[in-house]
C-alpha cells in the first residue's frame, strides 16, 4: 500500500469549468487547475503515462566497457539533485529530470560514447521519491498528498520500477465517497508549456481488471472525482468493495437493538446489514426506523425507513449507508406505554413501602 502524507493547504473556492463530458463538479480546492473545454487533439494518451525521474530519486547505474578511476555506482545509488541532475564519473553533471529510465539510459550512452566505442549502460530506480498529487472532489481527504509509489517489476527490464496508479492515489486521499462518479474521473497534467486533461473510467477497471485507462501518475498531477448524478444500488455495493474505496466507514445504530453503538462497516453497507451487525432488533423495537444523515454542506437529513429484511439494496427500504449515518430504532407504542406504566407502578410501590415504616398516630 502506498504511503501517504497529507499536507494541509489553504482552502480555495472556485468552480471547475464545464469539461467536454459536461460534468459540473462542486467547488473544491482544485480550483487553481481550472478545467477548460478540450479539443480532441489535446486529449492525453493514457497509455503513455510512465514514471519519470525527478529530484529525490535514487538510481543504480552500471557502466560497462567504460574505463574510469572512480566507482561507477555508490552503495546508495546516485541521487537526483534539486536541479534535476546527477553527477557521474567522467561526464560529470547530467540533467535527467522528467526523463524515463529508458530515455536516461539513451542519454548516458550518448554522453559516454566519447569514452568508449560501444558503451553499455544499465540504469534502474533503487529508491523512488515521494510524488505530490492533488486530489479533489468526492474523496474523504481532498488536498495535496505526498505519496510513495509502489515498486513493481518492469515489463521492459529485469530491474524494478516504481509506479503510482489512480486507485492508489485515491486510497491515499482517504478513498472515494459513496457519491463518487468513477466513470468520469478527470486527471490534469502539465506537459511542457501547456496543461492537458484526460477523462478516466475506473468502472471498466472494476468490471474487467487492468485496462489502458488505469493510467500511471506523475509528480504534480491533479485528480478530480465528480459527483454522480444517479446512484445504482448494485453498483454502489461493488464500488464499496473496490481498492479505491476506504477500508471502513463508521455508522451508529442506537435504540432498541441488542448491541447499540458505533460500527465499523465496509462502504455502502445496506441498512439491514447494519441492524443485524448491531445484534438485530429487541422485541420492543419498531420495524420502522429513522435514518439520520449529515450532509457535506452541514445540513442534516432525517427520514423514516420501513425495514424489510427480505429486500435487496434499494433506496426506499434498504438504502446503502454513508460514513457518519445514524440509525435510530425506537420502541413500539405498546412497549413505550408498558414502560411508562412500569415507571408509575414502580414509584407507587416504593411509596407504599416507605409508608409502611411511618407510625400510625391514630
Amino acid at each position: 500500500m502506498a504511503l501517504s502524507i497529507n499536507v494541509s493547504t489553504k482552502a480555495i473556492a472556485e468552480d471547475f469549468n464545464r469539461s467536454k463530458t459536461n460534468l459540473q463538479p462542486r467547488p473544491s480546492i482544485l480550483a487553481p487547475f481550472e478545467w477548460s473545454d478540450l479539443d480532441e487533439e489535446s486529449t492525453l494518451d493514457s497509455t503513455g503515462f510512465v514514471y519519470t525521474l525527478g529530484p529525490g530519486d535514487r538510481v543504480s547505474i552500471q557502466l560497462l566497457n567504460i574505463q574510469s578511476n572512480t566507482p561507477d555506482n555508490p552503495p546508495q545509488g546516485f541521487l537526483v539533485l534539486a536541479d534535476g541532475s546527477i553527477n557521474l564519473p567522467l561526464i560529470g553533471s547530467i540533467k535527467v529530470q522528467n526523463l524515463t529510465l529508458d530515455e536516461a539510459r539513451d542519454l548516458l550512452i550518448q554522453r559516454y560514447s566519447q569514452y568508449a566505442k560501444y558503451p553499455a549502460v544499465n540504469i534502474s530506480l533503487t529508491t523512488p521519491r515521494l510524488l505530490t498529487i492533488v486530489v479533489g472532489g468526492e474523496v474523504y481527504r481532498p488536498g495535496f498528498h505526498k505519496i510513495l509509489p509502489v515498486s513493481r517489476d518492469s515489463p521492459n527490464e529485469s530491474s524494478r520500477e516504481s509506479f503510482l496508479s489512480i486507485p492508489e492515489a485515491l486510497q491515499a486521499a482517504g478513498g472515494i465517497t459513496s457519491l463518487a462518479d468513477i466513470r468520469n474521473i478527470q486527471v490534469r497534467r502539465r506537459i511542457r508549456d501547456r496543461e492537458e486533461t484526460i477523462s478516466i473510467n475506473l468502472w471498466d477497471l472494476l468490471q474487467g481488471g487492468e485496462t489502458p485507462q488505469n493510467m500511471l501518475l506523475r509528480d504534480g498531477d491533479a485528480i478530480f472525482v465528480p459527483t454522480a448524478k444517479a446512484l445504482d444500488p448494485e453498483e454502489s455495493q461493488k464500488l464499496g468493495r473496490s481498492s479505491f474505496a476506504p477500508d471502513n466507514i463508521e455508522v451508529y445504530v442506537v435504540g432498541e437493538v441488542v448491541n447499540p453503538g458505533a460500527l465499523q462497516l465496509t462502504p455502502n453497507t445496506p441498512l439491514n446489514q447494519a441492524i443485524l451487525a448491531a445484534g438485530g432488533f429487541q422485541r420492543s423495537a419498531r420495524r420502522s426506523v429513522e435514518l439520520v444523515r449529515l450532509n457535506a454542506n452541514g445540513t442534516a437529513e432525517r427520514r423514516k425507513v420501513r425495514v424489510d429484511f427480505s429486500q435487496d439494496v434499494n433506496e426506499e427500504t434498504n438504502p446503502a449507508l454513508r460514513n457518519g449515518d445514524a440509525i435510530v430504532v425506537r420502541r413500539t407504542g405498546i412497549a413505550s406505554f408498558s414502560a411508562t406504566l412500569g415507571d408509575v407502578f414502580g414509584a407507587l410501590r416504593d411509596f407504599l413501602i416507605f409508608q409502611s415504616f411511618i407510625p400510625d398516630n391514630n
